[in-house]
């Protein structure tokens, strides 16, 4: 009788352990393949918003570069696209990296315009080129809106909200997924 107890007792507490144990390892994978997803891609193909992001830094810069040669350097559009830039570089949240790209975005806005307004001064070459950098800068902005991360983040969300997910979740520490929202 004595034996069974024990028995019991340490059925119930390998239960007990197990329980969050196996439920954080599963909670934890999902996390990390949405947050792949970010970085890496919906398919893993390495072209994820990350990469679209950093297409964006690189041109941002490319526009700036152009703008140098016939817009003050120290001008005020100038140097908010270049703020802008670096602030998305050094973004380290998905939700910080959200609100530098919204930022660059309005910046670039205001550079590609005041670039517009020297048309008559740019060469035919940096026409072109301030043309080609403002369409790769606006359709990396729409191939990030269409991209699958928040819907696999959302996913990752609706399953934390239920059970038994969301009391693993409070128990070892798994948050939501930010979105790129």
């Amino acid at each position: 009788m004595y034996n069974k107890k024990i028995a019991i007792a340490v059925m119930l507490l390998m239960i007990a352990i197990s329980i969050p144990f196996g439920g954080y390892r599963s909670l934890n994978k999902l996390y990390n393949q949405v947050n792949r997803a970010f970085y890496q891609g919906v398919d893993g193909d390495g072209l994820g918003i990350e990469n679209d992001l950093n297409n964006r830094i690189d041109n941002s810069y490319n526009l700036v570069t152009i703008a140098k040669k016939y817009i003050d350097a120290d001008n005020a559009v100038i140097e908010n696209t270049l703020d802008a830039r670096d602030s998305l570089v050094n973004s380290k949240s998905i939700s910080d990296k959200y609100k530098a790209n919204l930022r660059l975005t309005e910046a670039v806005e205001e550079l590609y315009t005041a670039l517009g307004a020297e048309e008559l001064k740019l060469t035919d070459q940096d026409k072109s080129y301030r043309r080609s950098l403002y369409s790769n800068l606006t359709s990396r902005n729409d191939t990030i809106s269409h991209d699958g991360y928040n819907d696999k983040a959302a996913e990752f969300n609706n399953i934390l909200e239920g059970f038994p997910a969301s009391l693993i979740s409070r128990v070892v520490g798994i948050n939501k997924a930010e979105l790129f929202r």
